[in-house]
């Protein structure tokens, strides 16, 4: 074997622990998507028949969220599997803050913009993760949003039910992709 084998068969090594990493970012990313999907579904369809109890269902579906979110992420660690840096952790944070002081700071007119302000400050933070993670997360973030605009302006009373479809169903059916995308890319390469 001589020099240049040795350096291209170093590349091709190189180049499928990237693959690997890539595949397994990906497989992480679909859990936490998945999560959120089917929790924000759950959601919008129950803001739609007791939007009375909106605010509580609300509080406890995050808690959920949030909860269930750490403990993967434990998981995760203890596992060793890859999972995106700190600087993913502080984009979800900070954005996190800033809808939170919007929320308060911004009157909003009505439970349908202040849903729809929601999912946009999260699809920005998973436009921002894609940075971090690859293209199909940003696609899916930008995808949504365009959803959620066109909701807004056109669901009317029928608003919450376009979200748990769009919002909720887009995120789920996204995190089923991003995990057919990385093992597809993984036998692949």
């Amino acid at each position: 074997m001589d020099r240049s084998n040795v350096n291209e068969a170093l590349k091709s090594i190189e180049d499928t622990q990237a693959a690997t990493k890539q595949m397994l970012l990906y497989g992480s990313a679909s859990s936490f998507i998945l999560l959120w999907g089917i929790l924000t579904s759950f959601g919008f369809i129950f803001e739609y028949f007791r939007p009375d109890d909106a605010g509580l269902s609300w509080f406890f579906i995050r808690t959920v969220g949030i909860v269930g979110g750490f403990l993967y992420a434990t998981y995760l660690n203890r596992t060793k599997r890859p999972v995106a840096d700190k600087g993913l952790l502080y984009a979800f944070l900070a954005t996190g803050v800033l809808g939170w002081l919007w929320s308060f700071l911004i009157p909003v007119a009505n439970s349908r913009a202040l849903d729809a302000h929601w999912t946009l400050i999260f699809m920005l933070t998973l436009v921002v993760a894609g940075m971090w993670i690859g293209r199909t997360i940003i696609a899916i973030g930008l995808i949504v949003s365009a959803l959620t605009i066109v909701g807004l302006l056109h669901a009317g009373a029928h608003f919450h039910l376009w979200m748990a479809l769009c919002n909720g169903g887009g995120l789920i059916v996204a995190s089923l992709w991003l995990r057919s995308k990385g093992l597809v890319r993984y036998v692949e390469e």
